[in-house]
């Protein structure tokens, strides 16, 4: 099987997912995204004090992403997935102000070359075609980049990769990490591994 292949299967599952035909799977499934929602911008010092006035770039949004929370208080979001997700999902991006860009992290290229103050991409490389790619999109656009992952997740069908906090951190060797947290939160229910950094361009 190919990459490729690979990819848009874990693509296809992880619609199914988010947009189930059970109403109540999939109010479930909005109420847990919320409480881990939180639990990244935490970790990560999102806070409507640290990014008022600040531009920002979502890799890998999904349905209800951190851009949501934090719209009323940032100078412009851009929120980038993949997937199209339902009608409901999406009107709340376009009600915030916030543009979608239905494409891969990995050949996201901001028109005109425009250039964001930070880069959000939480709970998202396990996710992707390839995710040094994805990391390198974030590094050409911002300044500062925020990473939340969790590690060592054994791959399965919407997690073709398996991540470590070396892989994440060998990508901006040249960055400050102004700000590092790892250690064990609970993810659905069981508990795993992470890992919450904040890079800034400059000499390390």
């Amino acid at each position: 099987m190919t990459a490729g292949t690979v990819w848009t299967r874990a693509q296809r599952a992880e619609r199914d997912y988010w947009c189930p035909t059970d109403a109540d799977a999939w109010i479930m499934r909005r109420a847990a995204e919320q409480e881990q929602l939180a639990l990244y911008a935490g970790l990560l010092g999102l806070t409507p004090d640290t990014v008022r006035g600040r531009s920002v770039l979502d890799l890998g949004c999904g349905p209800q992403g951190l851009l949501l929370t934090m719209a009323p208080v940032l100078r412009r979001g851009v929120a980038v997935d993949p997937l199209m997700f339902a009608g409901n999902d999406e009107a709340r991006y376009a009600a915030a102000g916030i543009t979608r860009v239905v494409e891969p992290a990995e050949t996201f290229r901001a028109p005109n070359a425009e250039r964001f103050d930070e880069v959000w991409c939480y709970n998202v490389l396990q996710h992707v075609m390839d995710p040094e790619r994805v990391l390198e999109t974030a590094r050409m656009h911002a300044d500062c980049v925020r990473v939340f992952e969790w590690l060592h997740v054994p791959a399965s069908i919407v997690h073709p990769h398996v991540i470590t906090a070396p892989l994440i951190r060998n990508l901006f060797t040249d960055w400050r990490e102004t700000r590092r947290v790892e250690g064990t939160a609970r993810a659905h229910g069981w508990s795993q591994q992470f890992l919450a950094v904040v890079f800034e361009r400059g000499a390390a």
